[in-house]
């Protein structure tokens, strides 16, 4: 290894300048047209997606815990309630539309340039004009996500649904400007193979029916009425509630994201300002730095958010 670096030690600094820039825009070309997009993303013009972990998830549960130990005494007992749960709807049921976009495929055909003809003197001149060659349509791009700062690098881009506007391309044609007949042998007819975008599968929409969501509530109802008598008062008891852990978090999840060309020193001061407000105090300077990842870490993780990049759900708690 010692061996190794001291060799390199030797190469010229222009020669080791073009090797990293050489290294750089190849990955960044192979990020850009990496097309493995998840199939819970939908394709929409302008959002962008990245990988966040999910929180930590809690439940609430009761217990009893001892008020009064048991004794003896002449006492009005009251009324008597009990704690009965029912379950209640939060959210109806719902059916969800999902656009599912169209497929194209390139066919390619033959295309009659030249029809047979006798031969003949014939002087051309050359007129130029666009042809449409695709129509207007989306395409996932790979960028890389300058918000994130999760440990795997992996888990640092963002997938945007991208127009691709209508393509076009310069097609030649002869037009005749003076003919003079001939007596020669005919031309045969020329042909020439042309490729164009057609339509496979037209777009559909699936549907996606949504069960609806329940809660579970807890009402008193009467046990007994109110009495005077001498009883033996037994242990007394009372329900509290605790919270304990359902499942731990840090599952890589989707979550729609800022887009680069949004992120800005004016958003981050912005960002530095309100996490300094809510307890992490930050120096308000418009850097996305260390100190400030790890604040928007720390609000993340105490408010039950995805973390580990800039996402609108943080967005919206912060604000």
């Amino acid at each position: 290894m010692k061996q190794n670096s001291a060799l390199v030690s030797y190469f010229p600094t222009l020669f080791r300048l073009f090797l990293a820039t050489s290294f750089y825009l190849y990955g960044h070309q192979l990020l850009a047209q990496t097309t493995d997009v998840p199939n819970e993303l939908i394709p929409e013009y302008g959002k962008c997606y990245g990988k966040a972990f999910s929180p930590d998830q809690y439940e609430n549960y009761e217990k009893e815990v001892l008020v009064k130990k048991a004794h003896t005494k002449t006492i009005n007992i009251p009324a008597v309630y009990d704690t009965i749960s029912e379950q209640v709807v939060v959210k109806e049921g719902y059916t969800e539309y999902i656009a599912v976009p169209p497929v194209y495929e390139i066919v390619t055909e033959q295309v009659l340039v030249k029809e047979e003809s006798p031969l003949i003197n014939e002087t051309y001149t050359t007129s130029r004009q666009n042809v449409k060659t695709s129509s207007e349509h989306g395409e996932w791009k790979r960028k890389k996500d300058p918000t994130c700062f999760a440990p795997n690098p992996e888990d640092c881009y963002i997938m945007v649904w991208e127009k691709i506007p209508d393509q076009y391309e310069v097609v030649e044609e002869k037009v005749l400007k003076q003919m003079e007949n001939s007596l020669q042998t005919a031309q045969t007819a020329q042909y020439k193979t042309v490729s164009k975008r057609v339509l496979r599968t037209p777009a559909t929409v699936r549907e996606v029916y949504h069960e609806p969501v329940y809660t579970t509530i807890k009402k008193s109802v009467l046990v007994s009425p109110a009495k005077v008598e001498t009883i033996e008062v037994p242990d007394e008891y009372k329900k509290v509630t605790d919270r304990r852990l359902v499942k731990a978090g840090g599952d890589p999840v989707w979550v729609e994201v800022l887009c680069p060309s949004k992120v800005n020193k004016t958003l981050i001061r912005t960002i530095q300002t309100q996490l300094t407000h809510k307890g992490y105090p930050l120096t308000i300077d418009g850097i996305w730095g260390v100190a400030t990842k790890r604040a928007l870490e720390q609000f993340q993780r105490s408010n039950g958010l995805a973390s580990g990049n800039l996402n609108l759900q943080t967005l919206q708690a912060l604000y």
